[in-house]
């Protein structure tokens, strides 16, 4: 308990963060959620989504975009125009 999440919203692997009764935290269901300089997420499952946010928040938007299109991933914004469509 170092406070680092205290007055910030975050996400985490669902039921870690109940069991501290955390009350100035705000949880949140997204797979990945930032808030000023504190990054979280919800676990295996979001990793993607983690380390895209990551590269999106250490270097750029433009950056993540780069990373992420050939990944072919459906929910990417511009997946397929790699392929020309």
């Amino acid at each position: 308990r170092a406070g680092l999440l205290e007055k910030h919203k975050a996400t985490a692997y669902p039921g870690a963060l109940e069991p501290l009764k955390l009350d100035s935290v705000e949880l949140s269901a997204d797979p990945v959620v930032v808030d000023d300089k504190i990054i979280t997420s919800r676990g295996p499952g979001t990793a993607m989504d983690f380390a895209l946010t990551l590269i999106e928040q250490l270097v750029s938007r433009q950056k993540r975009e780069e990373v992420e299109k050939p990944l072919c991933r459906p929910d990417a914004p511009s997946a397929y125009q790699a392929y020309g469509s």
